[in-house]
């Protein structure tokens, strides 16, 4: 069975495994930051038969800013649009519509701003499909380029 949760301070560990597993060291979080983006806002992740398998941390930000790597943030008062932080999902679970499904989840929560992200390790193309577009490229760490990408319209469209 598959379930969408609002996670908490108990899933930390959970969310630290499929970090390890997917990302290369130079995209570390550690557990301190993500400790800070549960307190902050609503974080999610996917479950299958209450296993997570899938996460996606997002949070109010200010469109002229990059959120570096593995830095704790501060919120803006007055946000100009929300970040999308990190989305990851475990090999196993790949191309069965799990990102999607935490995107739209997320979505209720974005307040109709635009959406910032900065998509790296080949996830480019996920991100056009849902109607994000290229600001510019970017060395995001040392030895990780990504993209800067923006949605400015949202459409509550379903999975």
């Amino acid at each position: 069975m598959r379930i969408i949760k609002q996670l908490t301070i108990n899933d930390i560990d959970a969310v630290e495994c499929i970090a390890a597993e997917v990302y290369p060291i130079d995209l570390y979080e550690s557990k301190e930051k993500f400790v800070q983006l549960i307190n902050l806002c609503p974080q999610f992740g996917l479950f299958y038969n209450g296993v997570m398998q899938a996460y996606l941390f997002s949070h109010p930000w200010t469109l002229d800013q990059i959120v570096p790597i593995n830095s704790l943030v501060q919120l803006p008062q007055i946000p100009t649009c929300y970040y999308i932080h990190d989305l990851a999902v475990t090999y196993p679970y790949r191309g069965k519509g799990l990102a999607k499904a935490l995107f739209y989840k997320a979505l209720e929560h974005f307040n109709n701003l635009p959406i910032k992200l900065i998509s790296v390790l080949d996830s480019r193309r996920f991100w056009e499909k849902l109607g994000f577009e290229v600001v510019e490229p970017i060395q995001y760490t040392e030895r990780i380029q990504g993209f800067v990408m923006l949605k400015f319209t949202i459409a509550k469209t379903r999975v």
